[in-house]
């Protein structure tokens, strides 16, 4: 699903064809739903980035959608057999950019790699300028769900009280948003919950502040 076909879907679950919800509402909304449900299940992606400055502290301005980081190895060579993770790191934003502090007895120097896996935002195809779509097919009615929800919502909040118009119907409308809203976290925390679940079965992750 890209950007103009969620749009399409969003329409119709909102009885809509054009005229109460303008294309920047429906931009906003499915935005901060993609957020909200890449919470609960983000991506997870390894990516091995060159040190440029030496030092301690590196920047992580090159991982795209980057939310958090789960386990850094250096040393990193590419012909490496399981290599060790690096125990003593940091994971941190300043000014807008992310960075990472690594500590342990090697400092980085020019040239050397770092092997990163981290959680990322997805992606919609059209959206913020992404060119693919990385949600996974299952959970495309979530997040038409929340969007629609979202919209409902802040169209309820904007919305002008005009001649002839019944004053109930703000109300029903923030009542069904409510609702479609309340229903979408549910499901986001279940999610959240499953993710979690898997990673201590597997051995995988330890929990961080934000699982708890």
């Amino acid at each position: 699903m890209d950007l103009s076909e969620c749009h399409t879907r969003l329409q119709a679950l909102l009885g809509d064809t054009g005229a109460r919800y303008s294309t920047a509402l429906l931009d906003e909304s499915v935005a901060w739903a993609l957020d909200t449900l890449s919470a609960g299940s983000p991506q997870l992606k390894t990516e091995t980035i060159t040190v440029t400055s030496a030092g301690r502290e590196q920047s992580l301005a090159a991982l795209p959608s980057l939310l958090t980081v789960l386990e850094v190895i250096y040393p990193y060579q590419a012909d490496m057999n399981a290599p060790e993770p690096l125990r003593q790191w940091y994971f941190y934003q300043r000014d807008g950019t992310a960075w990472i502090y690594l500590g342990g007895r090697q400092v980085p120097a020019a040239g050397d790699l770092l092997r990163i896996t981290f959680t990322a935002r997805h992606t919609l195809q059209g959206l913020d300028g992404a060119l693919l779509t990385t949600l996974p097919t299952e959970q495309e009615t979530l997040l038409l769900q929340g969007a629609a929800g979202r919209a409902a919502e802040l169209r309820g909040l904007h919305m002008v009280e005009a001649y002839g118009k019944k004053p109930s119907e703000p109300d029903k409308l923030k009542s069904w948003a409510e609702a479609a809203l309340a229903e979408f976290r549910q499901e986001v925390q279940v999610l959240k919950t499953k993710r979690t679940l898997m990673n201590v079965l597997n051995g995988g992750w330890k929990l961080d502040r934000w699982d708890n």
